[in-house]
């Protein structure tokens, strides 16, 4: 791959695809530009723990992509701790029943 050069990474015939989808008896196509008026490119939030891999690729690759990063504004949730200081999680079951 060292001796290859990659000049334009969009391509046009790779938004024309179809999906087949039994749920919607039909077929799942892409909707030229509705993302872009949906995104507005402007602001993300999540939780912490997703930083390294969420928020690193959708930086990376929209920078790759678009020469712009995809959000402008950034924000991130904190951690819920259960009562030995480590984050809760459910596989552990260590938080208390809701009911």
């Amino acid at each position: 791959m060292d001796d290859v050069s990659i000049d334009d990474i969009h391509r046009e015939f790779v938004h024309d695809i179809t999906i087949p989808s039994r749920l919607g008896k039909d077929l799942l196509r892409r909707v030229p530009e509705e993302g872009r008026r949906i995104f507005q490119d402007t602001f993300s939030t999540e939780d912490i723990d997703q930083k390294r891999g969420w928020f690193y690729t959708l930086l990376v690759s929209s920078t790759a992509l678009f020469n712009k990063p995809l959000f402008r504004n950034l924000t991130v949730n904190g951690i819920v701790l259960a009562g030995n200081g480590e984050k809760m999680l459910k596989r552990k079951k260590d938080y208390a029943d809701p009911k």
